[in-house]
């Protein structure tokens, strides 16, 4: 525990998790690009922390007139940044940007779900703010468990929708599950009696796994 409790305060992680939790559940552009500017200039900050974060802002802010993505990626470069690491940037936008992406992921479009997120952040509490963001599969299992899920992002393979809630869940993600959404899973099935959801993917991933892969991908296209 020593150790770990060295780590986090040498990389600053503290500072950095909120900040990536900020830009996941919170839409304040002019909030975000100051306190990215800010870590940016912390020489304690690792290169590949910084990467993440500025991906999460790319993803959000990609549609917004305002965004700072080119003088974020020069300040990453002034900063010691490779090339290779900064480049990851845009091969994420262009895996997963608003373009080819279906749903709500950060919950801009429906107002309801954004302002549901704003009253579950303000009844959770500070304490909670390290484990605030919940993937979207927490969203997508709990239209199918109420028959809400829109046919349009999630067609039926064959068969026809039924009123009656499912008592077994798979999902199936090509391409890699997340711990998160392993965790988010273990939750639904303990929230809901008579459910039983399975999680499979081709792999499990963390931030690193997932980058290498995105990076392949972006270079055989």
């Amino acid at each position: 525990m020593g150790e770990l409790s060295r780590i986090v305060d040498a990389r600053n992680l503290l500072e950095v998790s909120a900040l990536e939790q900020e830009l996941a559940n919170r839409h304040d552009h002019s909030a975000h690009i100051k306190a990215l500017k800010e870590i940016i200039g912390n020489p304690n900050v690792e290169k590949m922390d910084l990467i993440r974060l500025v991906i999460l802002y790319a993803l959000r802010y990609e549609t917004n007139t305002s965004n700072e993505v080119a003088n974020l990626l020069d300040l990453l470069q002034d900063v010691g940044c490779s090339q290779e690491q900064i480049s990851l940037i845009s091969a994420v936008t262009k895996y997963g940007g608003a373009n080819v992406r279906v749903g709500d992921l950060f919950g801009t479009k429906t107002f309801f779900k954004a302002q549901f997120k704003n009253i579950t952040r303000g009844l959770k509490g500070v304490q909670n703010l390290y484990t605030e963001h919940k993937p979207n599969l927490k969203y997508v299992l709990d239209a199918v468990l109420t028959n809400k899920l829109k046919d349009i992002e999630y067609p039926y393979s064959f068969g026809n929708a039924t009123k009656e809630a499912p008592q077994d869940i798979i999902v199936f993600i090509v391409g890699g599950a997340t711990f998160e959404e392993a965790l988010t899973v273990r939750e639904f099935n303990s929230l809901n009696s008579g459910v039983r959801v399975i999680l499979g993917g081709t792999c499990i991933h963390n931030s690193s796994s997932f980058l290498r892969t995105v990076s392949a991908i972006n270079k055989y296209k």
